[in-house]
């Protein structure tokens, strides 16, 4: 019975294939037949000394051990392939159900681990069920989620005040020993400001009322949405005497001249 802590004294035999190694490892493994009653050494610079007895490579059970999430388990070096990340309990994770598209905490913690740090952006244009957003979260990095559905208010803002207030004690939390913290802001995106008429022309959408053209343009010119309770032609600022007005009218000579005024 063996396990990580007395891994360097675990061995087994393999026969080393002779014609695939180096000349170097071939004349070891001669001497080594010759003299089976002792263990021979190849140090290399690149790779794991090589142990002979017998004509026997001897494997050591430490050198097939990683350091996975601060803990020594078995692994052989991973390939595109992730097959070792189980979705156990994977439906609890968060406190959401998602079913066929929730992925694991585990696998957004390795994908990260691999292309970001602490304070990088990450981003996920289909939010789902908000794994990204919260393992991006106890990981510390920043994070941008977009979900056209409901999943925003049913599935993500839930789960993320969970792992805000530390409530959420699934997934990664405890390898990364999270204990809450942060903050987020949440915006709905306003409809199109231009849509194609029949005819192929760019009009104003129709979903826009007069307000909201007002601070759509405003956004776009740079200005403060700020329309005035006794001047109407004071919908937004940009300074003390830049002011910005919207109309979808057309304007007299008396109305551009008031204006000028």
């Amino acid at each position: 019975m063996s396990s990580s802590y007395n891994a360097k004294s675990v061995i087994r035999y393999a026969r080393p294939s002779y014609d695939d190694v180096s000349a170097e490892a071939r004349a070891l493994i001669d001497q080594s037949r010759k003299y089976k009653d002792s263990i021979l050494r190849l140090r290399r610079d690149d790779h794991s000394d090589i142990y002979l007895k017998g004509g026997e490579r001897i494997l050591f059970y430490a050198d097939k051990l990683k350091v996975v999430d601060g803990r020594l388990v078995a692994g052989e070096p991973l390939t595109t392939l992730w097959d070792d990340i189980l979705s156990n309990n994977l439906h609890a994770e968060g406190g959401v159900e998602f079913p066929k598209g929730k992925k694991p905490e585990a696998l957004l913690k390795r994908a990260l681990e691999l292309c970001s740090a602490p304070g990088d952006w990450v981003l996920d244009s289909f939010a789902g069920s908000g794994t990204t957003g919260a393992v991006a979260h106890k990981m510390r990095r920043r994070w941008i989620m977009v979900e056209l559905g409901e999943h925003c208010h049913t599935h993500v803002i839930p789960r993320l005040k969970r792992v805000i207030d530390g409530e959420d004690p699934s997934g990664i939390t405890k390898i990364v020993k999270w204990k809450g913290g942060g903050g987020f802001r949440y915006f709905r995106l306003a409809p199109s400001l231009l849509t194609q008429d029949k005819w192929g022309r760019w009009v104003i959408s129709k979903e826009y009322n007069g307000p909201m053209l007002s601070e759509a343009l405003c956004k776009l010119e740079g200005f403060t949405y700020k329309p005035s309770d006794t001047v109407y032609w004071q919908q937004g600022f940009s300074t003390e005497r830049d002011y910005l007005y919207v109309t979808t009218a057309h304007l007299n000579h008396d109305q551009l001249q008031q204006l000028s005024d």
